[in-house]
């Protein structure tokens, strides 16, 4: 095995990855806000059925991704962590591509579950981040990592739903494709990987029934899944709702895509504010109140009727 690079590199690398995760996670996000409308643009005209097709398209990807991360995770420790990115990528840019060409919703699905399928970017960026960074400098590695995941969920639905409206849902698909392109070429020419030795003495990490034997994990575990869903179910119905309710049609992507992002943002701004009152109050108590304070803002949704945009708004 060679050695680690050297500390300019390793700053290099961490950087690289960091750009690779926001210009991917980015693109991904350009597609949620019209989904459901491109759905409906390739003939499901039912209300109902576009909504329960848009939310299997949106959950198809991250749901096998999450499945396969533990393999992607494998393949990587035996290729290599850039081999193995470099083809997901290479994966990303003609499934995203192809995209903009579907003429049926039947293949927008398969290439759907062909990005999930690729869809280790995600885990595999932040091990990239993190194995050659000294280990002073883990937990910036990790959180610049995160910082990007949450910074391109917070621009790339508006800009995804503005560039929706402004070019077509088509296009929108190839500067995805093109945003992933551009990962790969910076990915090939600026990432420098020498795979560390590994100790003989490292313990095995623990394995995931010991995580989740742990008192407490598991009911975490399940709170966490049911937030998540919550928070995410909404996307594939929301642009279908905001017609429903008067706004036109030239605005819904770029009117779904901005709530999305500030649903984002002000999740960011929350994981904030209440790790820092972590510090002096028990996480317990402040999650109860979130989920409380949650609950009394989610319930008024359903109250909401036409006309709440004011009638229809003009172009």
């Amino acid at each position: 095995m060679t050695s680690a690079p050297s500390a300019p590199a390793a700053r290099r690398n961490l950087y690289v990855t960091v750009a690779v995760v926001f210009a991917v996670f980015t693109g991904f996000a350009f597609v949620l806000p019209f989904l459901p409308l491109f759905v409906r643009e390739l003939g499901v005209a039912e209300p109902e059925r576009a909504a329960l097709w848009a939310g299997v398209l949106i959950g198809v990807a991250p749901l096998l991704a999450g499945l396969l991360a533990p393999w992607w995770g494998r393949l990587a420790d035996r290729h290599g962590q850039k081999s193995i990115a470099v083809k997901a990528l290479v994966a990303y840019v003609i499934l995203l591509a192809l995209s903009a060409a579907v003429t049926s919703v039947g293949q927008l699905f398969a290439l759907r579950v062909g990005v999930g399928l690729f869809g280790g970017i995600g885990p595999l960026g932040l091990a990239m981040a993190t194995a050659q960074a000294p280990r002073e400098e883990t937990g910036r590695a990790v959180g610049l990592v995160q910082a990007a995941q949450i910074l391109s969920a917070a621009i790339g639905p508006v800009a995804g739903g503005l560039l929706a409206d402004a070019i077509g849902i088509r296009r929108t698909f190839l500067v995805t494709a093109a945003f992933c392109g551009i990962a790969l070429v910076l990915l090939v020419a600026c990432y420098e990987e020498k795979r560390p030795e590994q100790s003989a003495a490292a313990l095995p990490s623990p394995g995931l029934r010991a995580v989740v034997s742990l008192p407490g994990v598991a009911a975490l575990l399940v709170v966490l899944f049911v937030v998540n869903f919550i928070g995410r179910s909404f996307t594939p119905i929301l642009p279908l709702h905001l017609g429903s309710l008067g706004l036109n049609e030239d605005r819904l992507a770029s009117a779904t895509g901005a709530l999305i992002s500030a649903y984002s943002i002000a999740a960011a701004a929350s994981a904030w504010g209440l790790g820092r009152l972590s510090r002096s109050r028990s996480p317990h108590a402040l999650l109860v109140a979130s989920l409380v304070g949650g609950a009394l803002l989610v319930a008024p949704m359903a109250l909401v009727r036409r006309g709440a945009l004011g009638g229809r708004v003009s172009a």
